[in-house]
Parts: structure tokens; C-alpha cells; sequence
């Protein structure tokens, strides 16, 4: 049976640094490497080695269904606990993960645990690891800091790292403990491989890898009363990367974030550089303007505190307010941000924003929450409401009616006590038959009622970024295009109203085989003539592995987003990938073509245009594409090939921005005065 082999090779020490390698084959024909780098030569116990390779492979050695076989030592423990570990995911995840064997060369005996030594937590400088930073070191368990290089900011990224690694290292010297920082080229192989979650195993592998210490303890990042599972970190699976002599415990569920901020609002080193997002500025600083940031610095102010210099120093534009994404996660935090506003006597605009905006709220209700609901009404009905008159004989009656399955309120069943099937992964509403949005030209935009994207479609027929749509519907009526194509188009609500001659030629490109149908449905009542192709799109042709967001649709994608897919539904599956190129070659020349093109892939938008080739052979060609997910380089890349225009909001006019660098856009785009998430770009000429 083919196996993954993970073959580790004797440490290597320079210039004050240790690095622990090993070789993984199994995946693909030629072997891959993965390394951790420590900026710290101290001897680590081979044990330790091969159990920090051990996790860090563990998913996707499920995802293949190749048993994983690790050529140094590990302990019975970690193999238990792995083993247990992979019964959990394979529970919660079973279309992409299957439990296998881990086996080890050899397997030592137990070391006891040392409760007199203190913890290692991986250190992000998030709200999450700075408020367990804080309370560890509180009650005097905290042994050192962990920082992992090569995750959120990529190993290119020097001088980006070397700005966050100062904040965390003033981090760790005002709690007068080290920073322990580790390198790794874990992210750059990971998500080329099956099973990839996000970057939680690998942090979690280098705490491991400190074992002068007593055990990790990994921040969490939702309360005990906010889990829905599968959740990549959890306290269910997270001690279950541990070993019984170097333990790992999951540290701070009993609080919720705005308990978190208020742990860290007086600690001057963590407020400074704060990062609760992991799109992490050239600056070192946060976005600023995703979901995270926005409900962090909307918490500070509702306690009375500054909102951090790092988040920007002001409070969020009403515009990102009324766009933003609401999960169940973030509904809760904006519900107890607003409640400690208004207990403070605070009237702020925002408070007022974020009110509306809650009230449009289109999450279904949980089934904890289903089965409150329907008891109000039962004993509503069995009390006979406000207007009940009748004596106590008649109410006994009605309740033992009632209690007998006979008779229910309008739209309830007889109550025959079953009980509710249980479910397992996140407690959406299932939807009782088709669905369809409406655009402003009052066509159907078909959609799954059990997406939670679907869902807030039904309720804002003016689609979830009008500012994106209206500049999508002006750029589809300045030239005479000869192709119009959507990289992403989803539902298809940036297509159903386009003015489209019948000389078009229409492609929209979905790769998600759940909302393909939708599409198709959409476009033919709309009377389009398009060609759908259900495929990736990026820097070559073949197939990719493509994890699906279940949960909110408009996520899914090569390499997920960990931030906005937390807690999440996630499948994954195997698609065809082709090019622009390819799917703009119908016999023409290229040199008479005008095309348009909307790029919306979450992160991948750099590949996609990669794939087109010299856009400038064209005799016309502008791109709108969504820019918030893209990495700093990325964004460099395009930036060397494309001249860019932002919209500007006020006037509704394309700005040109020459010679624009990605610290430059940034600054324009903190200014509120342009549309933040989408630009335009044009060939250079």
C-alpha cells in the first residue's frame, strides 16, 4: 500500500540557528522538503523532531489516504492521541479526511510531564495569543513565545516579517520572556498538498520543537459556547497533538473577544501591534478593514478605549460597515460590542451602523435556537396566549391534548416529543426547495437557500458589493467588447444584467460543482447565450485541488482564506484548471478582440492574469479585480505589468494611479475617499 514517509535528516547548525529537515515522498512522484529553522542552537530531543514532522503532516497524509510512516522516534502516546486525533476530522470531515496508520521506527517510553516547567504559545501578536500571552504570564505558567516566519507573511517577505517580528518582540520582553523565532517552509508546500486547513498544525509543530519547555498552549480562537465543529483548532482535537510528557492544552475558551480585548487593552506592547488578521500590511500593521479588524476596533471603542494605531488609529468608514460579512462568529462579537456601547451612555455613528446593519442580518437560526422557538410557541398555545380566559379544568385539558401528540399550534406539528436528529458541523437551516434573489432589473438570480452567500442574496437585491456592481455595469458599457468573461461569477449576479449584445462572446467560469447549476439556471431565463465553463482558472492548464466553503460559498478556493472560513463546512475536491488564453483562443485574432474580464478568486487573482499572457496583443482589454485577499508580491507583480484605476466613491469616476506600488495603494485606499476591494487594471502601452 503506498505510504507517506517522512525521512528526517540529522540537524544542521549555523550562524546561531539550528534547522531540523526531513524528506516527505508519497505525495506526488519527486520527494518534497520540509524544514523548520530556530533561531536558537540548543540541542532538541530527536523525539521532539520527528513529532513536530508527525503533525505537521497529519493532515494531509488523511486527505490521501496513505499511511504515514515517520523514520524516527515517537512515543505510544503520540500515536494514540494522533490516532484519536484523525477519528475526530474523519467524524467531521468525511469527504476529505480518512483515518491511517502512523507507525515510527521505534517507539520510546514515556517521559513523565514536568508540571514545574512553564508553557510555550505559539505568538502571532493576534488577539487571541495576546490575550493568552497576557494571562499565562499572569498566573506565572508562561515560559516563552513562539513565532513562526513563513505562515501569514511568506519567507520573501523580509522586511514585512522583520516590522512584525519587532512588535512581537516587544511583546515578549515586557512580559520578560523570550521570543522564540522559527522559520518554516510548511505554507509554500502545504497547500500545493490535499488537506490543507490553514497554517494551525505548523505553529503548533514549532511550540513542539521548544522542549526545554513544559508543553504548548495553543490560544483559542472562539469561546466554549461558539463552537461549531469541524473547527481546525478546538479543545477537543488541539490536546490531542500532545504527548503525556509534553502536553498541549487549549488556553482561553472561556472568554469571549470582547473579554479579550479588555484582558490586552492595558498592555501598551500588544495594543501597538496588534494584528488580529493574518492579511498583514508592508508596514507589519494589520489590513485594517476586514472582518476581524473591523469588530476589534469597533470593540475597543465600545469599551472606552483608543483604537489601535496598528488598526489604523480611527474607527472603521460607515461604507465597510455596511458591507461587512456577517458569520455567526462575527454577528456575536459586533451583538456584545454594541451592548457595551450602549451600557457606556455611547451614541457614536458606528454604534447606530452596526445596529442597521445586524438588523439585515440573514443568518438562519441554529437548532438550539429552532427548538426554543418552537417551546414559546407550544406553551403559547397550550396557556392560550394573552387572551386566555377559560378555568382551570379547561386548561388541563388543553395542555394534556397537547402533551399527547393530538393536537400543535398553526404550522407545528403534533408534539411527539422525537427527538431532533443531531448534526453534526455547523446548524444551518436546510432550505425547503429552489430559491431566487432578485437583480435590480428584477431578473431571477438562482441561488442554494442552505449557503449562507445565497442566503444574503435573497435579502439584498442590490447584491452584496453594489459599489462593485455599478462599476462592472460601466466598464461593460464603455467599449464595444467583443468578450466579456467572469473568472468566479458565483450566482452570477455580476452577469444577470449586463447589457450584452448577442455578438458577445460570454463565459462565466464557476469551478464549485454545488452552485454550477444555479448559474446555468440564472443565465438562461436572463436570455444569455453563455458559455459555462465549470473549471479553475490559473497560470496553466491541468486540475487543482480546490477546497469548497459549504458555509458562505463566495470563500471557496485553491487555498482558503483561515480568518474567513473559520469554523466553516469545508470539502474538497479535484476540478480541471485552464487559462485565459485558452478560453479567449476561438479561432480570431487577437489583435481585433476587446475584452473584458472580472477576477474574483480569492487570492489567486495574480495566476489567473499570469495565464492570459500579454494582455496588451488585445486591441482593447480591462480587468476588475478584487484585490483584498492578495498577497503584497502578488499585488507587485501586477503592478509591474498593469496600470491601475481605482473608483472613486463621491463622483463615481475611474482615477488613474501611475506608477502605483503597493505602499502607495494602500495609503489611498486607507483614506476612505476610493472603493477598497476592486480596482481596474489596463495593459501598460
Amino acid at each position: 500500500m503506498p505510504e507517506i514517509v517522512v525521512r528526517i535528516a540529522p540537524p544542521a547548525c549555523r550562524n546561531g540557528t539550528r534547522t531540523v529537515a526531513a524528506e516527505i515522498t508519497g505525495f506526488g512522484k519527486d520527494a518534497v522538503r520540509l524544514w523548520y529553522r530556530i533561531a536558537d542552537e540548543r540541542p532538541i530531543a530527536e523525539v521532539a523532531v520527528a513529532h513536530a514532522f508527525a503533525v505537521s503532516i497529519i493532515n494531509q497524509a488523511m486527505a490521501a489516504g496513505r499511511d504515514l510512516v515517520i523514520e524516527g522516534p515517537l512515543t505510544a502516546g503520540i500515536v494514540t492521541n494522533l490516532h484519536d486525533y484523525q477519528r475526530a476530522f474523519a467524524a467531521w470531515m468525511p469527504e476529505t479526511f480518512r483515518p491511517v496508520a502512523v507507525r515510527a521506527r521505534t517507539l520510546l517510553p514515556e517521559m513523565a510531564y514536568q508540571p514545574e516547567k512553564r508553557f510555550a504559545v505559539p505568538f502571532s501578536g493576534g488577539l487571541d495569543s495576546c490575550y493568552s500571552a497576557r494571562m499565562l504570564s499572569r498566573d506565572g505558567t508562561l515560559g516563552a513565545l513562539v513565532s513562526v516566519h513563513g505562515l501569514d507573511v511568506g519567507l520573501d517577505r523580509t522586511d514585512q516579517w522583520n516590522a512584525v517580528a519587532t512588535g512581537l518582540r516587544g511583546c515578549a520582553e515586557s512580559l520578560g520572556v523570550p521570543l522564540i523565532e522559527v522559520a518554516t517552509n510548511w505554507n509554500e508546500l502545504a497547500v500545493r498538498l490535499p488537506g490543507y486547513l490553514g497554517y494551525f498544525l505548523p505553529a503548533v509543530a514549532a511550540a513542539l520543537l521548544t522542549d526545554q519547555y513544559g508543553g504548548v498552549a495553543i490560544p483559542s480562537s472562539y469561546g466554549y459556547d461558539q463552537l461549531v465543529l469541524p473547527l481546525e483548532t478546538n479543545p477537543l482535537t488541539d490536546p490531542l497533538l500532545g504527548r503525556p510528557g509534553f502536553p498541549v492544552r487549549h488556553h482561553g475558551a472561556e472568554a469571549h473577544r470582547i473579554d479579550k480585548v479588555e484582558g490586552i487593552a492595558g498592555w501598551p506592547a500588544a495594543v501597538r501591534q496588534l494584528r488580529p488578521c493574518d492579511q498583514t500590511k508592508p508596514d507589519g500593521t494589520a489590513c485594517g478593514r476586514c472582518r476581524k479588524c473591523i469588530h476589534t476596533a469597533l470593540t475597543f471603542s465600545a469599551l472606552g478605549h483608543p483604537v489601535p494605531e496598528s488598526l489604523g488609529g480611527v474607527l472603521p468608514e460607515r461604507t465597510l460597515i455596511e458591507q461587512f460579512p456577517l458569520t455567526p462568529y462575527s454577528t456575536l462579537a459586533l451583538q456584545e460590542a454594541v451592548a457595551a456601547a450602549r451600557r457606556r451612555g455611547a451614541t457614536a455613528e458606528w454604534i447606530a451602523a452596526v445596529e442597521e446593519r445586524l438588523a439585515t442580518s440573514t443568518l438562519p437560526k441554529t437548532a438550539a435556537e429552532q427548538d426554543a422557538d418552537e417551546l414559546r410557541r407550544r406553551l403559547d398555545y397550550v396557556l392560550g396566549g394573552a387572551t386566555m380566559r377559560s378555568g382551570p379544568a379547561r386548561l388541563f385539558r388543553r395542555i394534556g391534548r397537547a402533551l399527547r401528540g393530538r393536537t400543535g399550534p398553526r404550522g407545528l406539528p403534533a408534539w411527539t416529543a422525537a427527538p431532533r436528529k443531531p448534526q453534526v458541523g455547523p446548524t444551518w437551516a436546510q432550505p425547503e426547495g429552489p430559491a431566487a434573489a432578485r437583480s435590480p432589473r428584477g431578473r431571477a438570480i438562482h441561488v442554494d437557500a442552505a449557503d449562507l452567500r445565497g442566503r444574503a442574496l435573497l435579502h439584498r437585491p442590490g447584491g452584496l458589493d453594489p459599489a462593485a456592481s455599478q462599476l462592472w455595469q460601466t466598464l461593460a458599457r464603455a467599449e464595444p467588447w467583443t468578450h466579456i468573461v467572469d473568472v468566479g461569477a458565483n450566482y452570477g449576479e455580476m452577469l444577470v444584467d449586463l447589457p450584452v449584445d448577442a455578438a458577445v462572446r460570454l463565459i462565466a467560469i464557476e469551478p464549485n460543482p454545488h452552485v454550477c447549476a444555479y448559474l446555468d439556471r440564472t443565465l438562461r431565463e436572463a436570455g444569455h447565450a453563455a458559455v459555462l465553463v465549470q473549471a479553475a482558472v490559473g497560470d496553466r492548464e491541468g486540475t487543482v485541488a480546490l477546497t469548497l466553503d459549504r458555509t458562505w460559498s463566495g470563500l471557496s478556493a485553491a487555498s482558503i482564506h483561515r480568518t474567513e472560513s473559520a469554523g466553516h463546512r469545508l470539502e474538497q475536491v479535484v476540478v480541471g484548471m485552464t487559462t485565459l488564453a485558452r478560453l479567449l483562443d476561438d479561432g480570431r485574432p487577437d489583435p481585433g478582440k476587446r475584452v473584458l474580464v472580472k477576477i474574483d478568486v480569492e487570492g489567486q487573482e495574480s495566476a489567473v492574469l499570469a495565464g492570459l499572457g500579454d494582455a496588451a496583443r488585445f486591441a482593447a482589454f480591462a480587468a476588475l479585480v478584487e484585490i483584498r485577499h492578495l498577497p503584497v508580491r502578488d499585488l507587485e507583480t501586477i503592478l509591474g505589468v498593469f496600470a491601475i484605476e481605482l473608483l472613486e466613491t463621491a463622483t463615481g469616476a475611474l482615477v488613474p494611479v501611475p506608477d502605483a506600488t503597493p505602499e502607495h495603494l494602500s495609503g489611498l485606499l486607507a483614506t476612505g475617499r476610493f472603493h477598497p476591494l476592486d480596482v481596474v487594471l489596463r495593459p501598460r502601452r
